[in-house]
């Protein structure tokens, strides 16, 4: 067994003690150190989440509640020569609410402004903009809301990132960003954002990403995607460029430092196995079947995901260790990533196994 205890993985060294509580349809982490604006980003990032938001008068109090006569950071952010018209801040008309502006708030109308949302003073509710350099506490917001259509489960995250953290994001829920298989998917995906531009997985770098078949996008059953006229057009030697929508479900090449909203998508479910069990054994037991690519994909990058997704507490996490058969998996507290040398049969006496399971295929039968 001590072979096994490795080097311990340091990067969610913060995250071991977050703790999440579920209130008003989403988990809240309740973060009581003072950081700046753009860390708490960073923190809430790290954790599964986003900085959180008040977007009805119910979440404003709630976050307000947290922190009595503290001030706290909210999620938006506004920059340019407008910061001082509400209607110009991100989520402003959200559900309906344009926000608890404190009387005279937001007041920075320079051409300048690099503005951050707190709240105005040290309790009540209303807001202020504030120097985003200023550390006050926050609280993580994580949204865990998952609809099963197109033989996939979907996670709309309605806050716009760049691409590469939209991938992380997807990962540390156990899942990828979301990219359509076919016309059906496509337009699904469209219709969650009405209007606005949404990120797919897709991405490409080089000297030929003008051509749509170096974006491999044909290995997802064949379909070759839903470019709009004379996209993907961007043709240099230093292309590094994602898709994203164009207009409507229609797709154009954009750059990925861009922030835009998107989706995440799953074809599995993650199970905790009994004590000394295989993934086998854990799928068949909730009716389903292992899923071994998404089993080996568990790295140590997404691990501390799926363990909070799975409610274990691991007080030490390892990074990438020597090739088992029987990991990822829990073993003497300590919490392991996968390998390509992962099946789904292998089981060990002291390991409970972390396993993706899947609907078992369909099979019809055929009457003589």
């Amino acid at each position: 067994m001590a072979a096994r205890i490795l080097a311990s993985f340091g990067v969610f060294g913060l995250a071991a003690s977050a703790h999440w509580s579920f209130d008003l349809g989403s988990k809240w982490l309740r973060v009581n150190q003072q950081l700046t604006y753009d860390a708490a980003v960073e923190y809430c990032f790290d954790q599964g989440g986003f900085l959180a938001s008040a977007t009805t008068p119910g979440e404003n109090n709630y976050m307000e509640l947290q922190f009595p006569e503290q001030k706290i950071w909210y999620g938006q952010k506004c920059t340019g020569n407008k910061c001082d018209d509400e209607s110009k801040w991100p989520e402003y008309g959200k559900n309906g609410w344009t926000g608890n502006w404190a009387n005279g708030q937001p007041n920075c109308d320079t051409s300048n402004c690099v503005v951050c949302t707190r709240t105005h003073t040290s309790g009540g509710g209303e807001w202020n903009d504030g120097n985003c350099k200023e550390k006050y506490r926050f609280l993580c917001r994580r949204f865990d809301r998952w609809e099963k259509v197109h033989g996939y489960s979907w996670m709309k995250v309605d806050v716009p990132t760049t691409h590469a953290k939209a991938v992380d994001f997807c990962a540390r829920q156990g899942a990828d960003i979301a990219t359509p298989d076919d016309h059906g998917q496509n337009d699904y995906m469209a219709k969650q954002f009405p209007g606005e531009k949404i990120w797919y997985g897709y991405k490409c770098s080089g000297s030929k990403c003008d051509d749509p078949y170096s974006w491999r996008v044909q290995d997802h059953g064949g379909w070759m995607g839903n470019w709009a006229i004379g996209q993907p057009n961007c043709g240099t030697s230093s292309c590094e460029v994602c898709a994203r929508t164009s207009t409507g479900d229609e797709w154009n090449d954009g750059n990925c430092q861009d922030e835009y909203r998107f989706l995440c998508k799953k074809d599995y479910t993650w199970h905790l196995g009994e004590k000394g069990a295989s993934c086998d054994a854990a799928c068949a037991a909730a009716s389903l079947t292992c899923h071994l690519a998404a089993t080996q994909a568990l790295d140590s990058n997404r691990l501390k995901g799926i363990t909070d997704h799975l409610n274990i507490t691991c007080p030490d996490y390892l990074g990438p260790q020597k090739e088992y058969a029987d990991l990822p998996g829990l073993e003497q507290g300590k919490c392991f990533p996968a390998s390509p040398s992962t099946t789904c049969e292998k089981a060990y006496a002291g390991t409970v196994r972390f396993c993706a399971c899947q609907e078992p295929p369909h099979t019809e039968t055929i009457l003589p």
